[in-house]
């Protein structure tokens, strides 16, 4: 895939998300800072710490944001391409590593305490040290395994919603064959009661008459016969067609 085509498959991915995956991206991440704050009811501060709870909150939401725009692309891909599953996987891997990138460079830049600085500072210790690569890790992973699971339960529904467009598709197609193979049986019974055919089996039976064959009789009560089946299997069909 060329650069351009790469870049006009991220634009298309991103103007593709549904309001139903922004939704629940928003209330994990939401529900994510709500439970860092909850360190917050043990500690008895001298005033209100509203910079760390708007810190504990704009974190998981800017890289919830992030994690969405990764896994995107990967989600709007060939659904039946071999190796979706590991693109999937790398996506939300890259999303929960910038998650984590983005959200050191939010508290590096605001420079606002966090709930860590809040409790040494209550236990009369200095501030939280500097941010370690082994802590990188952990919190990569930490955020990579719920998202896994919600990137997981949307593959299963838009599996589900597949699914159910084809069997939407082959109902209609079986039913407009269903159509044609009635139009069809419809037309051959109007064939049958074409007037040259009924014409020409009547002089038949006509000059069975004349000559006197012992079989006219026969042959004109099968024409009655075969007429009021024929008509009888013409009104039939009729109703299947309508119905």
């Amino acid at each position: 895939m060329s650069v351009v085509g790469a870049l006009s498959h991220l634009v298309r991915a991103w103007r593709s998300l549904h309001w139903q995956e922004a939704l629940a991206v928003f209330i994990t991440a939401l529900l994510f800072g709500l439970i860092d704050l909850t360190g917050l009811i043990e500690l008895k501060l001298p005033e209100s710490p509203w910079r760390t709870v708007v810190l504990h909150l704009a974190m998981p939401l800017s890289g919830g944001t992030a994690l969405l725009l990764c896994w995107l692309p990967a989600a709007r891909s060939d659904a039946l391409h071999p190796r979706r599953r590991w693109r999937l996987f790398g996506a939300i891997l890259l999303g929960s590593a910038l998650t984590i990138a983005l959200s050191q460079g939010l508290m590096q830049s605001l420079q606002w305490p966090s709930i860590c600085d809040l409790y040494a500072a209550s236990q009369g210790q200095p501030p939280c040290g500097d941010y370690r690569w082994t802590d990188l890790l952990g919190d990569t992973l930490w955020v990579f395994m719920p998202s896994l699971m919600l990137a997981g339960m949307f593959e299963a529904w838009q599996q589900r919603s597949r699914h159910e467009r084809a069997a939407h598709a082959l109902l209609l197609e079986h039913s407009q064959l269903k159509r044609q193979v009635l139009a069809a049986r419809l037309a051959a019974l109007q064939a049958q009661v074409e007037p040259e055919h009924l014409f020409a089996a009547l002089i038949a039976i006509e000059q069975a008459y004349a000559q006197q064959q012992p079989d006219a009789g026969a042959r004109l009560d099968a024409l009655i016969a075969e007429l009021r089946q024929a008509t009888l299997d013409l009104r039939q069909q009729q109703r299947e067609a309508q119905a």
